[in-house]
């Protein structure tokens, strides 16, 4: 009997048990290559490593804080080796990646063929790697978690009522506190595994309800104990506070829109250009009457969603920050895979295996910037400037000494092992959150009324710290904006306790007068 070419193809072998493990594996290993060689390839990145050394101190939200929930920097702490490792995050975050993509390409199956599934799964570890060059987000953690609990609620719908049905959802409430304890927005996708067990039998979904927030419950109730922080602090901090974080108005003028859209259009037109173009074939099939309208009926509620937390992950904060995108990717993933479904078998496999290719494609562009800026000391997170100050402030300080980074370089308390002398490691806290590279001019002045901006000058006061760097680089967060003339009662402070000792592109670099 003869065969065709198609059942020798790669797209045959993936749905082979272990060939799909092994190729997803080196997926996710290669969508995060770079940055086992690069320590900090984002700003957060740097800001969260000095976070994560006092997230168990019982002094983090109180002496220290970015308004995060405790699992990201816990987990980041765990990534991280103890922050111990920049490569071994970058790593685990990785194989972090695998794991969610395995549990996605199981999710998938119960909807897609093993073929199209293992697709998915491998789009979804090729593009994890892309936006930010593949940099420690919360997006990137909390998606994972998500699809865990949306894996056990499927599993939970196959059973009747029962104790190990209970137990699913225990566990899936667990994955699903985990992810808002990760990132606020995760929230919203929380709904799906809800959803999911509200439909296997509607009779019990008040148990089944009370076992998901449990679990919910119970790991919040874990992760905040551990931070040996009062539960009020991690309240107002972590949450409350946050809300003013989010509700920054970012599209006021055309330069700004103009932004948004660049930054979308590099989103969609490369980094994810592979799910962009299952897009627009689903479009056209949708447009021709091969996709039933009935897709958007209350019969596909947890595809209608996936959809909503989608967009309202993205757009809630107003900011439209690529890392933002990431939460989108699952739903990117479906809609494309929906449309390929609708394909002959043949056409299924032969484009599946093309957009798999554009991923790589795309892989490759982001990897190869990164290098370059790397290998051209243009990585403005990591970067010979940034080490000169990192070595001069090693000279002029001991251990003990606290310091005052203005703004952005948060890497620099890290890789100096000196304590933040203000509570906040952005500016942007001084400001009502006003994101300086978007704000007004008007926004970017000091205002007493501020209770963060008291704060920090308390803390100034207080603290004394044995160094002040002033931030001036545009590139990084537009911190050539933040002019020291227009915040009066900081510029006070350091002319008359510190002396400058050099400036560069970077800042300028005062040191506190005699020897206290």
């Amino acid at each position: 009997m003869q065969t065709s070419a198609l059942e020798h193809s790669p797209m045959r072998l993936w749905h082979t048990p272990y060939f799909g493990i092994l190729a997803l594996l080196c997926a996710a290993l290669a969508a995060y290559l770079p940055t086992f060689f690069i320590p900090f390839v984002h700003i957060d990145e740097g800001a969260w490593a000095e976070m994560g050394r006092y997230i168990f101190s019982g002094q983090f939200y109180e002496l220290i804080s970015d308004n995060k929930p405790p699992i990201l920097l816990e987990f980041h702490w765990l990534l991280s080796l103890g922050e111990h490792s920049m490569r071994a995050l970058h790593f685990f975050l990785a194989i972090w990646t695998f794991f969610g993509a395995l549990a996605f390409e199981k999710i998938l199956r119960t909807y897609f063929s093993p073929a199209l599934s293992i697709s998915g799964a491998l789009l979804f570890c090729l593009l994890s790697g892309t936006l930010n060059y593949g940099a420690f987000s919360a997006e990137r953690v909390f998606l994972p978690f998500l699809i865990f609990a949306t894996l056990l609620a499927l599993k939970g719908s196959q059973l009747s009522f029962s104790p190990k049905k209970l137990a699913l959802a225990l566990s899936s409430g667990i994955f699903i506190g985990a992810a808002i304890n990760t990132k606020q927005t995760a929230s919203f996708f929380a709904l799906l595994p809800l959803i999911i067990f509200f439909r296997t039998e509607k009779r019990h979904f008040v148990t089944y309800f009370f076992a998901v927030m449990s679990g919910a419950f119970l790991i919040s109730f874990i992760s905040w104990k551990v931070t040996g922080t009062p539960f009020d602090s991690i309240w107002k901090e972590a949450f409350a506070q946050n809300l003013n974080y989010v509700g920054f108005q970012n599209y006021r003028s055309i330069e700004t829109l103009k932004e948004i859209f660049l930054d979308a259009g590099l989103v969609f037109g490369i980094a994810y250009a592979a799910t962009s173009l299952g897009i627009l074939l689903f479009v056209f099939l949708f447009l021709s009457r091969r996709l039933k309208a009935s897709l958007f009926s209350w019969d596909n509620l947890e595809f209608i969603l996936l959809g909503f937390a989608s967009l309202a992950s993205v757009a809630l904060g107003q900011r439209f920050f690529q890392q933002y995108y990431t939460a989108t990717l699952p739903f990117l993933i479906v809609l494309t895979l929906l449309s390929l479904n609708r394909l002959p078998e043949h056409l299924q496999k032969r484009v599946s295996t093309y957009l798999v290719l554009t991923a790589i494609i795309s892989l490759l562009i982001f990897h190869i910037q990164i290098v370059y800026l790397q290998t051209h000391d243009r990585n403005k997170n990591y970067d010979s400037q940034i080490l000169k100050l990192v070595t001069e402030i090693k000279k002029d300080s001991q251990p003990k000494d606290s310091l005052w980074i203005s703004n952005a370089l948060g890497s620099v308390y890290f890789l100096t092992d000196r304590k933040p002398a203000i509570k906040y490691l952005f500016f942007l806290h001084l400001i009502h959150f006003a994101e300086i590279c978007r704000a007004d001019e008007s926004a970017l002045k000091e205002d007493l009324s501020d209770s963060n901006y008291r704060a920090a000058l308390t803390n100034l006061k207080q603290n004394r710290p044995r160094i002040i760097f002033w931030v001036t680089r545009n590139v990084n967060s537009c911190s050539d904006r933040l002019k020291l003339e227009n915040f009066p009662s900081i510029e006070n402070i350091v002319k008359s306790k510190y002396e400058l000792k050099w400036s560069s592109k970077l800042g300028k670099y005062y040191v506190r007068k005699g020897s206290g």
